[in-house]
């Protein structure tokens, strides 16, 4: 089990994460390597001084200086064993150690000076002046790598209030010559030490508060990566679900096409062989778009295809559709979705929508291009709700039966037009000759040309059924698009 230290404060009073406390953990090797190579120099100064001057007056100061420094060795080698322990079992130190350790650092100093101060016996100020006195800016600044100003601070007042009982000791102690100047002097370092203290709180509250942004933005980087795998996945799965050919059907022309506005779409088709032989195609519009939409229809796929192995009357279908999706629908929710199925000896369509449009019926010899009604509510408002009667479409050589989700009509533009029926009527008729696969792609591109660059803001999904104009019409392609990110129509899978 890992623990957590209490020091957790980071930049703007926000939690520092594990992963900051970890990684400041295993930053204190570096610190107390540079802690143990400043002492090993000082102590192989002392004992050189000791064994190479032989005017040394001040022996004894000189060895309780080295064996301070001795004992600050001794501190540190013990706290590196204790850090690397401590890595070892996957546990973060609690902050007592870290006070501790502080404390006991900046206190090297002023027991090297005191030293100097009871031991040497040098008239005035002059002992708090010698090496160890550099000590403290560099037990100071080491306590900046811990980054907890708190820390920083600490160190600042411990060092800063040594030095100064060692100048009372001093000047109350009848040590001659030390006078008003010395004195001055001397708490002139005093103020130094603090603010170097002051100094450095601020570098390590402003280098804290980069490492946890940069530790934050990391975390946010690897979720969002997460989720965007979550999102592809989802997208295929979605994939799969379509169907990937259209069937092939004697006379007909059939293609369907669909193209998320994000990873995963709220739209859908499908088609399916009802109970009685005819051939069923579904196009339906979840609310909304995104991963929880496309859960949804998901389950309405399911269902309808559930529902079709049994049922062939379109109005029946919906009504049982319906009632199956009450459960599945939060308040709010509803799905619109249009069901046509094809009689392709009688060349007839019966079609029932639950709120779904638009769709059109062109007439290619006379250019007519008809919008039709829906024939009920959308699926998922009112468990009672009746989808009849259907509309009878009777399919003439060259006709075609358009079914599209708003995300054609309600695409905008740069200043926020909508592409509208109108538009949607004239690039129907405009390209009413085309083979269905050709149709769709010529919708898309024109809507597109229409929105100048402007992403659209939901769903497309289109299914096409075009009765050929004669025995001979070249365009029999059996085709079903699939998504694609490159926002160009697919071409399909031939059945």
């Amino acid at each position: 089990m890992t623990s957590r230290s209490s020091d957790t404060a980071g930049h703007n009073g926000d939690v520092a994460t594990e992963a900051l406390e970890l990684a400041l953990q295993r930053s204190e090797y570096r610190r107390l390597g540079l802690l143990l190579l400043a002492l090993a120099t000082l102590t192989c100064l002392g004992l050189l001084r000791l064994l190479t001057d032989r005017t040394l007056s001040d022996t004894d100061a000189q060895m309780t200086r080295v064996l301070v420094y001795c004992g600050g060795i001794a501190y540190a080698m013990g706290l590196a064993w204790t850090v690397r322990r401590a890595e070892r079992r996957g546990r973060v130190l609690p902050v007592a150690v870290w006070f501790a350790g502080t404390i006991i650092e900046s206190l090297l100093p002023t027991l090297a000076l005191a030293a100097s101060v009871w031991l040497a016996g040098a008239p005035g100020g002059a002992p708090l002046r010698s090496t160890p006195l550099l000590l403290y800016g560099l037990v100071i600044c080491l306590s900046i790598l811990r980054l907890r100003p708190g820390l920083c601070l600490l160190s600042g007042l411990v060092a800063g209030s040594g030095y100064l009982t060692l100048i009372v000791r001093t000047t109350t102690g009848g040590e001659s010559g030390t006078d008003w100047v010395t004195v001055s002097d001397l708490l002139g370092f005093v103020v130094f030490i603090l603010l170097t203290a002051l100094a450095a709180v601020l570098i390590c509250h402003t280098i804290r508060g980069h490492v946890v942004s940069a530790l934050r933005e990391a975390e946010t980087r690897r979720r969002l990566a997460a989720v965007q795998r979550e999102l592809e996945l989802a997208q295929t799965i979605q994939q799969d679900l379509l169907p990937k050919a259209m069937p092939q059907i004697s006379g007909f022309d059939v293609a369907a096409w669909n193209r998320p506005a994000e990873y995963a779409s709220g739209d859908y088709y499908d088609w399916r062989l009802a109970a009685d032989g005819r051939h069923a195609f579904i196009i339906a519009d979840v609310c909304g778009h995104g991963l929880g939409p496309a859960l949804l229809m998901a389950s309405c796929s399911a269902y309808a295809r559930a529902v079709l192995a049994g049922v062939s009357d379109p109005a029946r279908v919906l009504e049982l559709l319906n009632r199956l999706l009450q459960t599945e629908l939060a308040s709010g929710r509803f799905i619109t979705l249009a069901l046509a199925v094809l009689d392709a000896q009688a060349g007839v369509i019966e079609l029932a929508s639950a709120g779904h449009g638009p769709m059109l019926h062109i007439s290619t010899c006379s250019g007519d291009v008809s919008a039709l009604g829906a024939t009920g509510m959308p699926l998922g408002i009112s468990d009672c709700a009746t989808f009849g009667p259907t509309a009878r479409i009777k399919m003439k050589p060259g006709d075609q039966l358009v079914l599209l989700t708003d995300g054609f009509f309600e695409r905008r533009g740069e200043g926020g037009q909508q592409y509208g029926m109108e538009r949607l009527r004239q690039a129907a008729l405009a390209n009413r000759f085309l083979p269905a696969r050709d149709f769709i792609a010529a919708l898309d591109a024109d809507v597109d040309a229409f929105a100048a660059g402007v992403s659209p803001d939901d769903d497309m999904t289109a299914v096409v059924i075009r009765r050929r104009a004669s025995d001979d019409d070249p365009y029999t392609g059996v085709t079903a698009g699939v998504p694609r990110l490159d926002r160009q129509p697919a071409e399909g899978v031939s059945a």
